[in-house]
């Protein structure tokens, strides 16, 4: 039996779809070995505006903590993303796999779509949340499907 031929393959993180043991390591198997994992932290600024408008409609909030909040949003995601690849390396310890993390930010089809162009991956490995009204239905399944029509790779869904 031959073994897989090393490739790089894109994990996708973003605010409703965590980093998991179980996403990692299948994400390090579709590499394989000699292979590359490249950890995507995707920020979506959009998520920013919907945040604000959410928290200016209330009246306890002012428009400077408002933008206080958006602001601590958008510097926690470095922190995020660096915590996630720690992870992953706990994870994918002992595998013969380069892991790399790559924050990205942008609309999430497009910024993906780029990312997979520069790259070259051999697929697309998300961590699907457990049914919630902010994970999965709302989120998850339209990028899921923007994402499979608009990349010409496999994209991998893996329960969390």
């Amino acid at each position: 039996m031959s073994q897989p031929t090393p490739a790089t393959v894109i994990y996708l993180i973003t605010p409703a779809c965590s980093s998991s043991t179980a996403g990692i390591s299948r994400a390090v198997t579709e590499a394989g070995a000699g292979g590359q994992v490249v950890i995507a932290y995707a920020h979506d600024p959009r998520h920013e505006d919907s945040l604000k408008e959410a928290l200016s409609s209330g009246a306890f909030v002012g428009l400077k903590q408002v933008e206080d909040v958006a602001h601590a949003a958008w510097e926690s995601v470095e922190s995020v993303g660096k915590d996630a690849l720690e992870d992953a390396q706990k994870t994918a310890e002992g595998a013969d796999v380069s892991l790399t993390l790559k924050i990205i930010r942008g609309p999430l089809v497009e910024v993906v779509r780029e990312l997979n162009l520069t790259l070259g991956a051999k697929s697309l490995v998300v961590t699907i949340p457990a049914k919630s009204a902010l994970g999965r239905w709302l989120f998850l399944p339209r990028a899921v499907r923007q994402l499979r029509r608009e990349l010409n790779i496999p994209v991998i869904e893996v329960p969390a």
